[in-house]
């Protein structure tokens, strides 16, 4: 097993992540983009990272793929379905609680309407918004990863939260990768 990082993404598009072990939690991050903008959620108050801000997923549990995780924790929390694209990184970092190893993979919102189970809010924010948001430490890594890739940022019509006007999700199957 590699070293545990604080913080360090490794961004490498289209590639499995590494195996983990040594009691590093996997945990998913959906890197979902619409209309120009990119999906956030705020963890709630009270509970572990309360009110920082991160890209949404969760744990993986045992004997399940990172994206069958991703596909899960996106229909828990958000009540969307997403197909999950390619994998964008890692970031590895040791909080005072635990040690987890963060796994970013492109997604596409194919079904649902977007309302927060769990989260105290979230949020589809333009690039340049990313830096006002108090994201926690192992989403940091792809925050500058992402502020790195303009093209990325490219898509289809936006998408509402909770309390925003309905629209559809997009019906589409399109590569999100950078290819």
């Amino acid at each position: 097993m590699r070293p545990v990082r604080r913080g360090a993404a490794v961004p490498v598009p289209g590639k499995e992540p590494l195996k983990s072990g040594g009691g590093v939690q996997d945990v998913t991050a959906a890197i979902l983009f619409h209309g120009g903008k990119v999906l956030i959620a705020r963890r709630a108050s009270g509970g572990v990272l309360a009110r920082r801000w991160e890209f949404p997923g969760g744990k993986v549990e045992p004997g399940e793929t990172p994206e069958a995780c991703l596909r899960r924790e996106m229909q828990e929390e958000f009540r969307i379905d997403v197909q999950v694209g390619a994998f964008v990184g890692e970031s590895v970092f040791r909080y005072d609680h635990a040690t987890i190893r963060l796994l970013a993979y492109r997604a596409t919102w194919t079904g649902g309407t977007l309302r927060p189970v769990v989260h105290e809010a979230c949020r589809w924010v333009r690039r340049e918004e990313l830096d006002h948001f108090e994201f926690s430490a192992a989403d940091r890594p792809f925050v500058a990863l992402l502020k790195q890739h303009p093209d990325w940022w490219e898509g289809a019509a936006s998408e509402p939260c909770a309390g925003e006007p309905s629209i559809s999700p997009v019906k589409r199957t399109a590569r999100l990768d950078n290819k």
